[in-house]
């Protein structure tokens, strides 16, 4: 591919992108195309499809120099997308999702360079993003192999109980306490193994160690291993099972 061919694509691509994005601030552009946008929102994540943040973001603010509609930066336009497309996966409890603003967004998950310019690398890092707190971020590994984790049906023969946590915001906030478990709900519908699979490429690309999302994801995997497991989480409300 030659040099103006590619730069073309690029700027294709990322012009696209930001209508797209903007169009959710527009509620009737937005339902207008409810049905095209569902089939474009899992291929914006995709590892193999994203731009860096920064191409995005210099020709929005070359194009809105003060803002969208003078007071929306690419930041806040790229949160409130994500937010209303992700939102109920990261914060299933809606009496903690009003808490999930924008300036708590920037405060509690943005991480930040030394000048304060937000450290974002494209748009599947913006879901990751969400879903980590920077205060929940893991200690360094100790370099020692992970023990054995029994699943959930056997932790619950054993005398472990399981409730749901509904005190914290996001689904990494995993608390065991005096023989209980407390887990965050668990939203499960046909786009979430792709949602999954894609942030624990990233975090094996960009995070060898620690790896929030793929060290939760692989927890989960020891605990949840046969339907009796995935049954005994639905009736404490841990799963709410969308698929199909």
């Amino acid at each position: 591919m030659g040099s103006d061919e590619f730069v073309t694509m690029i700027l294709t691509d990322a012009c696209f992108i930001i209508e797209y994005v903007l169009l959710r601030l527009d509620k009737d552009g937005w339902h207008s195309k409810l049905w095209s946008m569902r089939k474009i929102r899992t291929d914006l994540i995709l590892l193999e499809n994203q731009l860096p943040f920064f191409v995005r973001k210099d020709l929005f603010d070359l194009t809105f120099p003060n803002g969208y509609n003078d007071k929306f930066s690419f930041e806040f336009v790229t949160f409130r997308y994500f937010y209303s497309t992700f939102i109920s996966r990261i914060v299933p409890n809606e009496r903690l999702r009003g808490r999930f603003t924008f300036s708590y967004f920037v405060q509690h998950h943005l991480p930040t360079l030394p000048d304060g310019t937000p450290q974002v690398h494209h748009l599947c890092d913006m879901l990751r993003i969400f879903h980590v707190r920077l205060d929940q971020l893991p200690r360094e590994h100790s370099g020692r192999d992970m023990k054995l984790i029994y699943t959930i049906s056997k932790l619950h023969d054993a005398g472990i109980k399981f409730e749901l946590n509904e005190d914290e915001i996001g689904l990494l906030k995993l608390q065991y306490s005096k023989g209980v478990m407390k887990i965050p709900r668990i939203v499960v519908s046909d786009s979430t193994e792709a949602q999954l699979r894609n942030l624990m490429a990233f975090d094996k690309c960009h995070f060898p160690s620690p790896r929030s999302m793929t060290d939760y994801i692989v927890y989960l995997e020891h605990l949840i291993r046969t339907g009796k497991d995935v049954e005994k989480l639905e009736e404490k409300g841990v799963i709410e099972n969308f698929i199909g």
